[in-house]
């Protein structure tokens, strides 16, 4: 005969362990997804950066320009060539949507910046 504490026990242990799973699952689920939305983002980013210095938004700010050309766009390689061979890598995925975010929230906020500069600068000349 077995004790009823001791099946108590068994059942709870079940229950924990799925429970655990399912969390499991649910993290991978969501670490998956904040990854490739970053990657979008990721981008998203790098397209607007190019069109903005290829159609020369910036050619009355030569600071902002420079800045963009030698600093965001050699780390925006970098970043990417990260990305193209540590993203299939679980573990990794974490820190990379930590830094990607990071960088996009970075340039994101330098180009708005940059852009209400420019836009302040034409309405002070009106």
């Amino acid at each position: 005969m077995s004790d009823p504490d001791e099946e108590k026990g068994l059942l709870h242990m079940k229950r924990s362990k799925y429970f655990k799973t399912n969390k499991l699952v649910d993290i991978e689920s969501f670490i998956s997804r904040s990854y490739y939305l970053s990657v979008i983002l990721f981008l998203l980013l790098g397209i607007t950066m190019a069109a903005t210095v290829l159609a020369g938004v910036y050619k009355s700010s030569q600071l902002t320009e420079t800045i963009l050309i030698t600093v965001a766009g050699p780390i925006y390689l970098v970043l990417f060539l990260i990305l193209l061979c540590c993203g299939r890598q679980p573990i990794l995925r974490i820190a990379l949507v930590l830094v990607v975010t990071a960088f996009v929230a970075f340039i994101s906020g330098f180009i708005s910046g940059a852009n209400l500069k420019i836009v302040a600068m034409s309405l002070s000349d009106n």
